[in-house]
């Protein structure tokens, strides 16, 4: 039994017994202050309120993400999803789906009636789910990199910005030769689109055409060791008789060679690679690569600038977008893109690069 009644409540908050009410039931406005005052008063009598009578569920598509070492993101994501849910004392569960097809597994969670899911935009039963939690009558929002489906939540990368930020600082840099390797394996080419459109339109904005000879396209899957294939479309460039001098990668999976040697290299990158001015688009993927070559984390020994991804801060607005979706019951999707930031990493320092 509560130790207080609502109204006990309200005497002790300072506030209307109205206003508990309304946050118990998950509707009114509060300051963050206040609804946090009310909501830890309400916890400590043993009241439930309505967004927390039924779990939470970020569903992990698990066989995907071993595979393509999407690990560390995921983990990020949570970070920042319970750092939200602490504000409102809320709790989620991770359930990782493992079944394929997922449908039944998919089932059996929400016989459950989570209060709402997260989905990760890479998990190939994605649709399958939105639809069954549409169909269900629960909110899910949608997590990761962009998303090709517009009728649902989403807290997702912003691929164009990214890249639009990249490119521009090479231009301000006096750079006007930037070529572009894009990488269009798998779901990667669904992002791919975006941050293409990006770079054309820092060329645009500066008075200058995307010129096709600057263009490489990378099509290989992510167990080459070394990422060769990088190397071969730099040198390819870097042979024209008016090669780039700068160049954007617009997804680090590719940038392995030309930020680590090669084992023909005898420990040192070529000059002509390290003469080039790169952005590479995140940084996750590095750290994770040599973990597993070497069972030692590091980044480049020189000076390198990514257009890093804050994914901690992409599952904190993930999770306050499912709590606002939950609350106000609302029919229409919002969709948040998140622009990552441009940083400079030596070493294991990074700093952000101001425009």
């Amino acid at each position: 039994m509560p130790k207080k009644t609502l109204k006990e409540i309200a005497q002790e908050a300072n506030v209307s017994a109205a206003m508990v009410s309304q946050i118990l039931n998950g509707t009114g406005r509060a300051s963050k202050d206040v609804r946090q005052k009310i909501s830890a008063l309400l916890h400590e009598n043993g009241y439930r309120p309505k967004i927390a009578r039924y779990p939470f569920y970020y569903l992990v598509d698990l066989p995907y993400v071993e595979s393509a070492g999407k690990t560390r993101n995921i983990l990020q994501q949570l970070s920042g999803i319970e750092r939200a849910f602490n504000e409102h004392n809320l709790t989620y569960h991770v359930e990782f789906i493992r079944t394929d097809p997922a449908v039944d597994q998919l089932k059996l969670i929400l016989e459950r009636k989570p209060s709402g899911v997260f989905i990760n935009t890479d998990a190939r039963f994605l649709d399958e789910a939105c639809q069954m939690c549409a169909t269900a009558g629960i909110p899910v929002v949608q997590i990761g990199y962009d998303t090709e489906n517009p009728n649902y939540n989403a807290v997702v990368v912003d691929g164009f910005s990214g890249a639009y930020t990249g490119v521009k600082h090479l231009l301000q840099k006096g750079h006007t030769r930037i070529g572009i390797v894009r990488f269009l394996a798998g779901l990667a080419g669904v992002n791919s689109h975006k941050k293409f459109a990006g770079y054309t339109a820092a060329l645009a904005d500066a008075g200058l055409e995307v010129d096709k000879d600057l263009v490489r396209e990378m099509a290989a899957t992510q167990g080459e060791p070394g990422w060769q294939p990088a190397r071969v479309l730099i040198q390819d460039l870097l042979a024209l008789s008016d090669p780039p001098t700068a160049v954007f990668v617009e997804n680090s999976f590719i940038s392995l060679s030309l930020l680590y040697p090669l084992p023909s290299d005898d420990g040192q990158i070529p000059d002509s690679i390290k003469q080039l001015e790169f952005i590479h688009f995140e940084d996750w993927p590095l750290a994770l690569a040599h973990d597993i070559l070497s069972e030692k984390l590091f980044y480049p020994r020189f000076e390198s600038r990514f257009i890093c991804i804050d994914w901690e801060s992409i599952g904190v607005q993930a999770a306050q977008l499912l709590i606002r979706q939950v609350n106000e019951s609302s029919s229409l999707p919002e969709i948040l893109r998140i622009s990552p930031a441009l940083v400079q990493i030596k070493g294991n320092s990074r700093q952000p690069i101001i425009q």
